[in-house]
């Protein structure tokens, strides 16, 4: 079996996608095929459980608790619509909560953030913070926006879900 691969790749040459991967546009019974010739077995499971057996009880305790938060929700955290977030990074910056998952622009000096419209349209705070601080991807808001008496948004999540782990 040992040079058996290397000749079957070779042979596949003809067919790759990209001539430095190994892509290739064959069919389902020339893949199945040649599965059979080199008798290869699902070694899936094997390999799971062998990998689970290898994890020490102190990192699995730490998947356990490392779960996804729950969604920010401006009413379970007491922020009743009408109440005003600022912008921790510059308080020029001002949302007001419309609904208990979206807020509207406010309060915006639109000729320092290009990327932000300020209309009357709900939207949600991560993609707001985003924009803010010139990020690609959204990012969780909670820590760059305060309350009115000056509260950080992340600490009030914190006491109503608990830190995260």
């Amino acid at each position: 079996m040992k040079g058996t691969i290397p000749k079957i790749v070779s042979d596949l040459d003809d067919e790759r996608v990209h001539p430095k991967r190994e892509f290739f546009r064959i069919k389902v019974e020339q893949v199945t095929a040649i599965l059979r010739l080199l008798d290869i077995s699902d070694v899936t499971e094997k390999a799971r459980s062998g990998v689970a057996a290898e994890i020490s009880q102190e990192d699995r305790d730490a998947l356990e608790r490392v779960k996804r938060r729950p969604i920010l929700n401006f009413h379970e955290l007491g922020l009743p619509e009408g109440s005003i977030l600022t912008f921790a990074q510059d308080p020029r910056v001002k949302v007001e909560v419309v609904d208990a998952r979206r807020v509207r622009l406010v309060e915006l000096p639109d000729r320092d953030y290009p990327a932000l419209v300020s209309d009357d349209e709900p939207r949600y705070l991560s993609p707001i913070s985003r924009d803010l601080l010139g990020k690609e991807h959204n990012v969780p808001p909670t820590g760059y926006w305060q309350v009115e008496d000056g509260r950080s948004l992340l600490t009030i999540y914190d006491q109503k879900r608990g830190p995260r782990e």
